[in-house]
């Protein structure tokens, strides 16, 4: 498969509107983004707020692929299968169409170990992010999940 040229790349920020979260969904946009606009590499990604179901925007917005980021099939194969199920599942029965592919990718190895609750407990520690999370957001990140309440 390839993509389509050029490539307008989403990164989605899929939320529960129901729950309550540390940082709001919106902060957690403007880190994210704030991440890509520090990397040329980048500049075809917006970053977006997606309530609930990602692959409903995607369907939307005619997204090709998924791409979902693991740690490890080891460490998040049983999650991400499951995720995958619903993902296709999902579109079939509640959109009758067929979902976009997914695609994985996988974290070298020496970031495996790498997980949003290290990086939010050693910020809450306030312990250094250093080579956890880009250095343009290192700060911001900091700032915000020393500084968490539920909201």
């Amino acid at each position: 498969d390839t993509h389509p040229s050029p490539a307008r790349v989403y990164a989605a920020i899929g939320f529960n509107p129901t729950k309550r979260y540390a940082v709001s969904v919106e902060e957690r946009r403007q880190i994210l983004a704030a991440a890509c606009e520090a990397d040329a590499t980048l500049a075809r990604v917006s970053v977006v707020v997606v309530p609930q179901y990602p692959w409903r925007f995607a369907l939307r917005h005619g997204v090709t692929f998924l791409y979902r980021g693991v740690r490890s099939w080891k460490k998040d194969g049983t999650a991400e299968t499951l995720l995958a199920l619903l993902n296709a599942v999902g579109p079939l029965l509640l959109e009758a169409r067929l979902p976009p592919a997914t695609r994985y990718i996988e974290a070298v190895p020496q970031l495996s170990h790498v997980s949003s609750t290290l990086v939010r407990q050693r910020a809450a520690a306030g312990q250094s992010l250093e080579g956890l999370v880009p250095a343009a957001v290192e700060q911001r990140i900091a700032e915000v999940y020393d500084n968490a309440t539920l909201r």
